[in-house]
């Protein structure tokens, strides 16, 4: 029989009375233990880590409260720290938390440790232990909170499927109960989470250079945005407002971020550049042209030192944000926000001086005796680069 989840708290919640405090969907931005291990594996399984994407090679990696952990021809098993086990089918993308939950209302204070388990396409099957904490097997659409059990959650994207073989729950939103098989691959292209994971993981895969990996950032942060737009719907308030709606708001954060991080990267590069150039105007005996090669790295040192300081203060602002996910803030996840966009706008924006200076520096001057830079490939063959 379907029992509804947390009815005071939801009620006391559409009456305004009661906020839920907890750490973040994504509570992997803090520095954390870890939680889990894959403990078996075959086939092609990946891990979205906050801002990187970790391809699983081998049995005993860990995993952190937030991980993302994503198959497609292939499946793995978890074993969490108190001997909790989870196995996911092939073709699923599924996230794992732990934090602290409560909630404030007029009859009091109500706290609990529990574990999250989110599947955004695919199948889950899970078995608690008896020294488990509270656990909720969710998709984007619904939730069921389960303890000592056994259970199996999957989603299609447009049905969420549990079956319960051992134990009860307590559900949040719609269910078609009973055994099913894990959805496949065809699920997974109604899935905008798992192709926002799968682009990370091709931009991991193909990042050589440092500035193509802080590029590569850039798509997992996108991905988390897109983690957290999905979960805005769920009819859960915990998961809904605040793993959907806030969250969002931080990933945003963190994609300015590291934006910011990539313009940095991309002056870095160009002063590695200038300084392979210096050196072959000197082997050429071209004094004047070192001279005034000289003269552009100090700008775009200058440039360098200012995108730094910006690129530290958007990552300052997108952490602060994620702490006022973490505290059910809005406010300081808003402003934290709009100081991670105006961070990362300067940081462009040194960036762009940057460019600007070596445009013109190569305007003056004649470069056709020096060997080809990065950026002269670059124009050769722009498709192998992200600008």
């Amino acid at each position: 029989m379907k029992k509804t989840f947390m009815p005071i708290i939801l009620a006391l919640i559409i009456s305004a009375f009661s906020i839920a405090l907890f750490s973040p969907l994504c509570s992997f931005a803090e520095a954390s233990e870890p939680i889990a291990v894959i403990s078996k594996f075959k086939g092609d399984v990946v891990i979205l880590s906050f801002d990187k994407v970790i391809e699983v090679d081998r049995t005993g990696m860990p995993l952190m409260s937030g991980d993302h952990v994503q198959t497609r021809e292939g499946e793995a098993e978890v074993h969490f720290n108190e001997g909790a086990i989870m196995t996911i089918s092939p073709f699923t993308s599924a996230a794992i938390q732990e934090r602290e939950e409560s909630s404030r209302s007029a009859l009091g204070n109500v706290a609990m440790f529990a574990r999250r388990i989110t599947c955004f396409v695919g199948k889950v099957w899970f078995k608690s232990v008896e020294r488990s904490p509270r656990h909720y097997l969710q998709t984007p659409t619904a939730v069921a909170g389960v303890r000592g059990s056994i259970v199996s959650v999957g989603y299609d994207g447009e049905q969420s499927a549990l079956h319960i073989e051992e134990g009860s729950v307590d559900t949040v939103g719609k269910f078609v109960q009973g055994f099913f098989e894990a959805p496949g691959f065809s699920a997974t292209e109604k899935s905008a989470v798992f192709k926002a994971i799968d682009k990370a993981a091709t931009a991991f895969k193909n990042a050589e250079s440092p500035l193509q990996q802080a590029e590569a950032r850039v798509v997992s942060m996108e991905a988390l945005k897109t983690v957290a737009e999905t979960l805005k719907s769920n009819p859960d308030p915990t998961v809904g407002q605040l793993d959907g709606n806030l969250a969002y708001q931080a990933a945003e954060a963190s994609v300015f971020a590291a934006h910011a991080a990539v313009a940095a990267e991309q002056i870095r590069e160009k002063v590695d550049i200038v300084d392979q150039e210096i050196k072959a105007a000197i082997e050429l005996g071209d004094e004047k042209k070192a001279a005034q090669l000289r003269k552009l790295q100090q700008q775009l040192q200058n440039e360098l030192s200012a995108a730094e300081t910006y690129q530290e203060a958007a990552e300052t602002a997108a952490a602060n944000a994620w702490r006022g996910v973490s505290e059910g803030d809005v406010q300081k996840v808003q402003d934290s926000k709009r100081e991670a966009e105006n961070s990362a706008i300067k940081a462009q924006d040194a960036q762009k001086n940057a460019q600007n200076a070596r445009d013109a520096n190569q305007e003056d001057g004649d470069d056709s005796s020096l060997p080809p830079t990065v950026e002269d490939k670059r124009e050769d063959d722009p498709k192998d680069y992200t600008r």
